[in-house]
Order: structure tokens, then sequence, then C-alpha cells
């Protein structure tokens, strides 16, 4: 049979992940597209999804290291970190008492 392409194996990856309330792990997402497609490799597919939030950044987020998290249909990318400004080096070595 033929390979499937990366763009092919993401969408049922993020229709998985839609339907996953809580989010679910990598690992889960593998699982769950071979079920549907036993001759795909387990090392295409896991190289296909490793980085599922990256072209879906307004759709899914990736709390922590494996875990992928819908975010919805809202269309408004995710609120970012704000950025915090380091000290001065006088700030920095400034005494405290």
């Amino acid at each position: 049979m033929a390979e499937l392409s990366g763009q092919q194996i993401r969408e049922p990856a993020k229709q998985i992940v839609r339907e996953s309330p809580g989010g679910i792990r990598h690992a889960g997402i593998v699982e769950r597209i071979l079920e549907v497609h036993p001759e795909i490799s387990k090392n295409t597919i896991r190289r296909s999804i490793w980085n599922l939030h990256m072209p879906y950044p307004h759709l899914i987020q990736k709390p922590s290291r494996g875990v992928f998290v819908w975010v919805g249909d809202a269309g408004e990318p995710p609120p970012s970190v704000p950025q915090v400004k380091p000290p001065k080096e006088e700030e920095f070595y400034a005494p405290v008492w």
C-alpha cells in the first residue's frame, strides 16, 4: 500500500485531539492512527505528529512534553506568556537592605 503523506496523517491526528477533551498523549495518538492505518510505520506517524501544535496554533496547544490539548474553534491564537524585561545591571546589584 502507498504511504500517507504527513498532512494525511496530521488530519486524523487533529481529529483525535479534538475528540479528547482532557488532552491526549503523543503515544495515544500514534496508537489510534495505527488502529485505522496498520500499514503505516509507527515511526512515520511519530515523525508526522511530534509537532502537531505548530501548524495549528489556534486549535492545538502542547502544555507539556508529549501532551496535546484542543483549545477550540475560537480562531484566536492561544495567549502567550508575557515577556519580562531583565533588570538593568545597576538594579541587579543594588543592595537589598
